[in-house]
């Protein structure tokens, strides 16, 4: 007869888990204790408790629920000195304490012995260790992601939900307060319910991220490989000067002035078109966070939310241009256009994405180009150094 599996809940139980949130919450309220002034916390606490009290008095839930969380939120402090968040979490450290004792009396496991007596010596640091919480998340993450819902995606996938699902839990793990009624079912919060939400969240976002940049790509590479059509390959050129020009094109100039400058020149404009693509997956997340968060949440992890909109925004990579580059103009100066294209063919073998270019040789920039595309000479890098 086969073994019942072990539920999640008798790895992870739900004071534990509790213990640890507050473990961590009271760490990073110590550690913006030497960041801020309690002039810089206490104008904090009012802002987000005022906005909290808003959202709650918004919300369409059971009105004695949202009284009690109002008359709550009240009551509350800011945590501007030491001694009060110290206070604060011995509380929760003696009611953890307690429940341990009551399991070792009931139960006497290995287990609740080695956490009581971790739970008496641990010391409330701003740096506390992560440790013990860490292996809690990511039971919580493998147990979600072999839910049948995500059991069928590739590790690939699953490696993509951990990430984001460890992200977001340290993102708003300060959040956590059980005293705070749940709008649903106007109980406690349960810490358990609380952390698995959050990474179901965040295995959702990734596969929503995904589709998204899969719709994006496959548009890419529709429009890419149109683009080839009709363009004439670097074997049907010949010695002289040639253009390969459409209007409509963003065309990239590279003056040669040595023999590196050819392959440079394709590398510069290679990583200015996927740079194009990481700044659109970018706006993809933006638009999906925009779209799938309700005013609500907006409001009430405002500052959590906005620092993870900007956080995002700062990794989008500023460019010269908004478009993708579809050509690339040489100016060969004293090369000759031979020379050129047979080094251009040397570089193929290396370089595969000079096939996906319209490649332009001429001795001097052409009358129809646009004035503010022409540059002596164009590197990404000094273009950068601008910005």
């Amino acid at each position: 007869m086969s073994k019942k599996k072990k539920s999640i809940r008798e790895f992870v139980s739900e004071p534990s888990l509790k213990f640890q949130l507050y473990l961590l919450k009271y760490s990073k309220h110590l550690k913006e204790l030497k960041e801020k002034t309690p002039q810089e916390i206490q104008e904090k606490f009012i802002k987000d408790t005022d906005r909290k009290i808003k959202s709650w008095e918004e919300k369409e839930c059971n009105p004695l629920t949202a009284e009690r969380n109002i008359s709550y939120l009240k009551s509350l402090k800011p945590f501007d000195n030491e001694e009060y968040i110290k206070s604060e979490f011995e509380k929760h450290r003696k009611e953890y304490i307690s429940y341990l004792k009551n399991e070792i009396k009931e139960h006497n496991k290995k287990i609740d012995k080695e956490l009581l007596e971790y739970a008496q010596n641990i010391e409330l640091t701003e740096n506390v260790s992560k440790e013990k919480f860490g292996q809690m998340l990511l039971l919580i993450i493998k147990n979600l992601a072999n839910m049948p819902s995500f059991i069928g995606y590739t590790e690939n996938w699953k490696t993509d939900f951990y990430s984001n699902a460890i992200e977001k839990t340290l993102l708003y793990l300060g959040n956590f307060d059980e005293n705070i009624l749940s709008k649903r079912t106007g109980k406690k919060s349960n810490a358990f319910a609380y952390i698995t939400q959050i990474c179901f969240n965040a295995f959702v976002n990734i596969i929503n991220i995904r589709k998204s940049e899969s719709e994006f790509l496959s548009k890419t590479i529709s429009l890419e490989s149109a683009n080839l059509d009709g363009v004439r390959s670097l074997d049907d050129l010949n010695k002289e000067q040639y253009f390969l020009w459409n209007p409509e094109d963003n065309i990239y100039y590279k003056e040669l002035r040595n023999v590196e400058d050819i392959e440079n020149g394709f590398l510069e404009v290679i990583e200015h078109n996927k740079n194009i693509d990481k700044n659109k997956i970018i706006d993809i997340e933006l638009e999906m966070i925009e779209r799938e968060t309700s005013e609500d949440e907006k409001k009430e992890f405002k500052d959590d939310y906005d620092s993870y909109t900007k956080d995002l925004i700062s990794k989008k990579i500023k460019l010269i241009d908004d478009k993708k580059f579809d050509s690339i103009y040489f100016i060969k100066n004293d090369f000759k256009t031979e020379e050129v294209i047979n080094i251009i063919n040397n570089l193929k073998n290396t370089i595969t994405e000079i096939d996906t270019l319209n490649v332009n040789i001429a001795d001097k920039p052409i009358d129809k180009k646009p004035k503010e595309k022409v540059k002596d000479e164009v590197k990404i890098e000094d273009l950068y150094s601008e910005w």
